[in-house]
Parts: structure tokens; sequence; C-alpha cells
């Protein structure tokens, strides 16, 4: 079962990846990005971040396809992390049932609304925010203990 969908432009880190597995009782973490797969170092570095007792699988967008079409329906309790949004998209579009989108981190970036210190939308982002937005919950919430922030509320007055 998919716990969370999250994006994250650090992927997986301490803070992020600690509270989140303990909140939400999570045994796999999936990292769903490329650039990861293509370089040992932040594979390396991705799987040392990963909680004890919890499972890192990572894998470019079309293999993480194919990974939750099986395990969608498992008992295991699946934390999807990709980078961006534009493969959150994909990944909502490829399974329906997935109806919250959680941003946590997308930081350096040029051009943009700045929601809060971790968050920072460009153009781009904010038009698929709102696509997003047509059938899923998107949200934005750093860690567990902060409050859910809907995306709507940062950019329903911004034009682009």
């Amino acid at each position: 079962m998919i716990v969370l969908v999250r994006v994250d432009d650090r992927l997986l880190h301490g803070q992020m990846a600690i509270s989140w597995t303990k909140h939400l009782q999570a045994d796999t973490i999936l990292i769903a990005n490329q650039a990861a797969v293509n370089d040992e170092f932040t594979m390396m570095s991705l799987r040392l971040a990963k909680p004890r007792g919890v499972q890192i699988i990572i894998q470019d967008l079309s293999q993480a396809f194919l990974y939750l079409k099986e395990a969608a329906d498992s008992d295991s309790r699946i934390m999807v992390v990709i980078k961006n949004l534009r493969d959150a998209q994909c990944i909502l579009e490829q399974f329906p049932m997935i109806t919250e989108l959680n941003i946590g981190g997308l930081r350096s970036r040029s051009h943009v609304l700045r929601i809060q210190d971790s968050v920072a939308l460009n153009a781009a982002d904010i038009e698929l925010c709102r696509k997003i937005g047509e059938r899923a919950c998107v949200y934005v919430q750093e860690i567990p203990s902060e409050k859910r922030k809907p995306i709507q509320d940062f950019i329903k007055d911004i034009d682009v």
C-alpha cells in the first residue's frame, strides 16, 4: 500500500526519513529518480540516510511504475519520494488511487514564488500544481508535526 507520495528535491535526508517513516509506519521507501540511479555516490548517500529496518528501493520512473503496480496492494507500507512535480504528475496519472501529493522540498529555484523556506515554485511548477490539484489534494508539509497547507492557498491568485 502506498502511504505517501512526496516531492523533495533532496530526495531522502535524515529528518524527513526518520519522521515520516515513523509517522506512517512505512517499511519501504521508493526513490523514483533517474539521476539517482545513474550516480553511485547518490545511491550510497540515499542508502545511508534510510532509517534502520526500512527497505530502500532506488529506481528510475519506469521501473518504479512496475514496482508500484506489483506492490500497491501488498501489505508493505510504501513511501514514494520523487524529486520534481513533473515526475509526481506521471506517477499520479499511472496510479489513480493516489489522491494526495505532499510537497516537502523544492528549494533552489529561479523566478519563483517562495511559499516557505523549503518550497519555492516557478511558473511551470504552479501550472503543474494546478493540473495535479484537479484530481488530487496537493499540500505543503515538510514534517508530520507541521500542519498541512493546501497548495491552492498559495497559488490561487497567481497569474502565470
